[in-house]
This record gives structure tokens, C-alpha cells and sequence, in this order.
């Protein structure tokens, strides 16, 4: 809203965002809160008897973790941070929904559809297009579309690309397969394009070989070791498009607070972070040091929580579908240099994020869970509903 009310500014408090709260957005911003807490509401009252099929212990972890984090954060600095209570309620929406393999197909569309407006918006709105000098491949100007910059669309992509092969057809796979690629491209985002290609070559090392288990625990173990080590290790404050900087400005900023963290405001404009370094930044641009300096070692642990509950999920449907563990090696992939997974606020790529890792955490498995899948549709003719064991014969 703000995009199409004011267009881009550029050195926005001074960071790369690109898009200012104008006086309409911050209208709306209340009452669109109230209407996604209804709607999550709504939907969590229609489905909470069915949920009860989804294993209580899944909830328990995730939900109770993001929990333990918002209380956490209380007794830190005194206030309930709201984009992490929102977060609970979607998550306890996704949780009662309980979405299978076939559910989930709805992120191939929303990939599809994504790239297809943003392409559309870039060839007649020059709003869709910003201004970096030594980030285009093509020239100056890189993709943000409807986003806030470059990086925010690069990683919604980058999570939703694996889905484009979930679409039903060879021609709806191939259309929006190749249009989101291309947009990731003209996005020029380094840490998407890296962690889609990740997720490419895990995909295709679990759909032909054997020890599919082996091989996603392998990848999973060194992408989760450049997460830790890279940002650890680098001390060019240049390096990786100024990243360096913002790694060693956090790592002397919680050199001793690891144990307790300075809450999830640590990275907002006149937060913790900047009032010592006076430098500004978004996030940490690495999910391990947002996390220990956001909420110390209880919020690292956390976060191990929620990745291997997903993880969990993945491996188990490895014998259906490598798509979801490919999601979920792209999510992680980015947190090499991005925060795919912000917990402090629910904007931007987290509309598109948090609902793919949370299907990924809550997806249904058990056979009990999935009788109405694998059964006939009576309204089909002699058609064989689309079933599971399809989904899984090509990807």
C-alpha cells in the first residue's frame, strides 16, 4: 500500500529498504491486523476438532516455542512484541488446518502468479524496479515488484520455486518454473539465487539416488555449518556486499549478552544495536547471530526446535516427495545470509515463508490422516483422483 501511495525512496534510515509507511498504510495497518487475527481465529474454530489428528507434540514445539519467545521477550524489555504474537495465531491456524502434500500445491500457484505480476508490473510500473548500481546483472535497476526491495522478493521465490513442480501439468510446471526462475534472476538477490541452486541440486541428489535420509541430513549438516562458521569467520567489514560489517558490528554487540540476548527489537531503528554501534540494519543478514542476539542461547535453542521439527517432516515424506525437504534447504540455505525466518516482525517475505515452513512443520503423514487422499473420488467418473502416490512419481 505504501509502495503504490508514495513509489521508492532510496537510503531509507539509511538501510537498502525502499519503502516508507505513508500516513493511508498506517491507517490500515490496525484494522488489517484485526481482520488477520478474525480470519485466523475463524479458521482455527472450523478446523480445531479435525486437528486433533495432527500429533499434539508437533504443536507443543512449534507453537510453544514461538510462545516462549514472546514471553521471553516480555520479561526482557517489558512489552509484547506484536509481530511475534501474530505469528502464534497463524501458526496455530496452519496447525489446525493440518495441510498435506496435495494442500501444498497452492504454493506452486501463488509462485506462479507472483512472478507473472511481478513481470507484469516491471514492464509498464517503473516503481517495480530499484535503483542498485553493483547489484543488476543487466544493468543498474534489479526487480523488488511489489515488494519492499530486492532481497524480500529474491527470498519468497527462492522458497516457493520447488513448488512450481508440484502444478499438476507439464505446461503449468514448465510456465511457472521458468517465470519464477527469471524473476529470481532479474531480482539479482545473491543469497537467493545461491540458496534456490542449493535446493536444485539437493533435490535432484534425493529424486535419483539412494540413501535419500543420508544425503538430506548431509546437505542439511554443511549448510547448517556456513550458517555458524561463515558469519563467525569473516572479518572484511566489504565482504559480501557489506554484510561483513553488519556480522562483526552483532558479534561485538552481544560479546556479553550471548546468554540472554536484548529482546526482538534488537535490530529496529533506535533499537539496542543501533543506539551502541549507530548503525542500522534490518536483521543480522544471518538466522544464527539474529537469533543469539535477539533472544541468547534460549532463543538458538528455539530455533533448532523449530528447524528439526521441520526437518523431521521432510525426511519423512522423502518416500512421496523430495519438494518439501527442497523447501526446506532453500529456507535454510538463505539464513546463510539472510533471516528467512524473522520472528520480531510479520511483514514481507514472511507471508510467504512462515506458511511454507509451517506447512512443512504441520503437514499430515500418517496414513490414518490422509484416508480421504488415497480414496477414489465418487464425483470423478472413471477418473482416478489425484493421489499422493502420483505426486511423488515425478517429484
Amino acid at each position: 500500500m505504501s509502495l503504490l501511495d508514495s513509489g521508492r525512496h532510496y537510503d531509507l534510515l539509511n538501510t537498502t529498504g525502499t519503502v516508507a509507511m505513508t500516513g493511508l498504510a498506517q491507517r490500515l495497518k490496525t484494522p488489517l491486523l484485526i481482520l488477520l487475527i478474525l480470519v485466523c481465529a475463524f479458521i482455527l474454530v472450523q478446523n480445531f476438532t479435525s486437528a486433533a489428528r495432527i500429533r499434539a507434540g508437533r504443536a507443543f514445539l512449534v507453537i510453544g516455542t514461538l510462545v516462549f519467545f514472546v514471553v521471553f521477550d516480555y520479561f526482557l524489555v517489558g512489552s509484547l512484541n506484536t509481530g511475534a504474537t501474530t505469528l502464534i495465531l497463524v501458526s496455530a491456524a496452519v496447525w489446525s488446518i493440518g495441510p498435506t502434500l496435495e494442500d501444498m500445491r497452492v504454493f506452486g500457484w501463488i509462485s506462479g502468479w507472483l512472478a507473472a505480476v511481478t513481470l507484469g508490473l516491471s514492464v509498464w510500473w517503473p516503481a517495480a524496479w530499484q535503483q542498485e548500481d553493483e547489484k543488476g546483472f543487466f544493468g543498474e535497476e534489479v526487480l523488488a515488484g511489489p515488494f519492499s526491495q530486492m532481497n524480500v522478493l529474491g527470498i519468497a521465490l527462492a522458497v516457493l520455486l520447488p513448488w512450481t513442480l508440484t502444478l499438476k501439468t507439464g505446461r503449468m510446471r514448465a510456465l511457472a518454473f521458468v517465470a519464477t526462475s527469471a524473476t529470481l534472476v532479474l531480482a539479482a538477490s545473491r543469497t537467493s539465487l545461491i540458496a534456490a541452486g542449493l535446493s536444485a541440486v539437493v533435490m535432484i541428489a534425493l529424486r535419483y539416488g539412494r540413501a535419500k535420509k543420508s544425503i538430506l541430513i548431509a546437505g542439511v549438516i554443511a549448510i547448517s555449518a556456513a550458517v555458524v562458521m561463515l558469519p563467525l569467520e569473516t572479518s572484511d567489514r566489504s565482504a559480501f556486499t557489506a554484510r561483513g560489517g553488519i556480522w562483526l558490528n552483532t558479534r561485538e554487540f552481544i560479546a556479553d549478552s550471548w546468554l540472554s540476548g536484548h529482546g526482538l527489537r534488537t535490530f529496529a531503528f533506535g533499537g539496542p544495536l543501533f543506539q551502541i554501534t549507530h548503525a542500522q540494519a534490518a536483521h543480522a543478514h544471518n538466522l544464527f547471530l539474529q537469533f543469539v542476539a535477539m533472544l541468547g542461547v534460549a532463543g538458538l535453542l528455539g530455533l533448532l526446535i523449530l528447524l528439526l521439527t521441520a526437518l523431521r517432516t521432510a525426511t519423512r515424506s522423502l518416500d512421496e516427495s523430495v519438494i518439501p525437504a527442497g523447501a526446506f534447504v532453500a529456507i535454510l540455505a538463505l539464513g546463510v545470509a539472510e533471516v528467512p525466518l524473522r520472528v520480531e516482525v510479520f511483514d514481507g517475505a514472511a507471508w510467504i515463508v512462515w506458511p511454507v515452513f509451517l506447512s512443512l512443520a504441520f503437514m499430515r503423514l500418517d496414513p490414518a490422516e490422509r484416508t480421504e487422499l488415497t480414496a477414489p473420488d465418487p464425483t470423478a467418473g472413471t477418473r482416478e483422483r489425484y493421489a499422493p502416490s502420483k505426486f511423488g512419481r515425478s517429484w
